[in-house]
């Protein structure tokens, strides 16, 4: 775990907000990880979540499977070394560009979300003699209401539903190995109950479907929805979630059950710091001016729950609320209410934890062209700067 003298030393090198990955302790999780999973769970890492290069090594080292959603993650997952065959294609848009792409580069299992992508993979497999894996995307209609970042409820890009998968005849696509389906609409949930509870209604709707299209479900695709704790609350419990995994195996015939991890794989071990650039009242409320905001991490502005923070400057008892904004000129770039020392001044360091999943390759760091955040990893106890901070000239032409 990497201690505050550490995260102070880095920051005073880079002079500007900063990412930190621990990947020591990064690798140690994904080891615990594989050995406590069921024999028959097969475990991904969707590289949306981050896809640094230190990331995506250490998941291929621990004989995790990569998600790849486009062909800039899958370049990025070839170039740290991952063999073709550990890897699954999701995403809704597939064109038939890249599926051929994907199949002349060795890729055997793809996530098929549409009738088109349906059509084209097999057009373009019969061309090249081949028979890739198939799973098809079911977007379902659940029981109670919700929000979620990949859309509950609400209609989205993801997938089909059941009616239009209905009208499918697969024995028209030969040259395709339908092996199941996938299906994932909910994300961080900290309940293995709740994800227990899902994971049936899954597996019901499914199993029917694949009964009236006559299609195998040797497979089934849960995606990922493993939640971490950015506010007050417990992990998840993987003892448990272990344990329903286990029980879903023993009720269904399933072959294998996949999980695409992202935010629960990462999440915890990546940091953001960034310093306050002002600090002024507004109506009464305290307001700190960031020098990165949603330029750097967007999540707030997306969920409405922050990153949890602490000050490097100040260790004060004393705390106050404060308004968080970001540098953007925009009323959206805020980073949330947080409790913080009373004296925090212009020029203190600011904290963010569990910042390893969507922060900042889902962030929007080109607008007003202040720069970039540098990105440093921890790795066998040593510091290495995979990028400092750079400004605008670095992209604008």
């Amino acid at each position: 775990m990497i201690q505050e003298d550490q995260f102070r030393e880095i920051y005073s090198q880079q002079q500007g907000s900063t990412f930190v990955y621990d990947i020591d302790s990064f690798d140690i999780h994904l080891n615990d990880l594989v050995q406590s999973l069921p024999t028959q769970v097969k475990a991904y890492y969707a590289t949306k979540a981050n896809p640094l290069s230190s990331v995506i090594k250490c998941v291929n080292k621990n004989k995790i499977g990569i998600d790849v959603a486009s062909i800039g993650e899958f370049k990025q997952a070839l170039s740290c070394g991952v063999n073709p065959q550990d890897i699954i294609v999701t995403g809704p848009a597939k064109s038939k560009k890249h599926l051929e792409i994907y199949l002349k580069k060795g890729v055997n299992l793809f996530v098929i979300e549409s009738k088109t992508q349906l059509y084209d993979l097999n057009e373009l497999s019969e061309s090249l003699d081949l028979t890739p894996r198939v799973l098809l995307r079911v977007q379902l209609v659940w029981p109670e209401s919700g929000e979620s970042v990949l859309g509950g409820n609400n209609i989205t890009a993801f997938g089909l539903d059941i009616d239009q998968w209905q009208e499918v005849a697969v024995d028209k696509y030969s040259f395709l190995r339908f092996e199941g389906f996938h299906v994932f609409q909910w994300g961080n949930i900290l309940d293995a109950q709740e994800l227990y509870t899902i994971w049936k209604s899954i597996i019901h709707e499914c199993q029917n479907l694949a009964t009236q299209i006559n299609v195998a479900c040797k497979v089934i695709d849960f995606g990922g929805g493993w939640g971490i704790p950015y506010a007050n609350g417990s992990p998840l419990d993987m003892t448990q979630v272990c344990t329903y995994l286990s029980k879903v195996l023993s009720e269904n015939i399933f072959e294998e059950i996949y999980i695409e991890l992202g935010r629960f794989a990462i999440g915890e071990f990546g940091y953001y710091m960034s310093h306050v650039i002002d600090r002024k009242i507004v109506r009464g409320k305290d307001i700190l001016v960031l020098e990165g905001g949603m330029n750097h991490l967007i999540r707030p502005v997306l969920t409405n729950q922050s990153f949890p923070i602490k000050s490097l400057s100040s260790s004060k008892d004393e705390l106050r609320e404060f308004q968080l904004h970001g540098p953007l000129c925009s009323s959206l770039d805020t980073v949330g209410l947080h409790n913080l020392p009373d004296d925090t001044k212009i020029g203190d360091v600011l904290l963010f934890s569990q910042c390893g999943a969507y922060g900042f390759t889902e962030s929007m760091p080109f607008f007003l062209c202040h720069d970039l955040p540098a990105e440093v990893i921890v790795k066998d106890k040593k510091t290495k700067i995979l990028r400092d901070s750079v400004d605008a000239s670095w992209w604008l032409r």
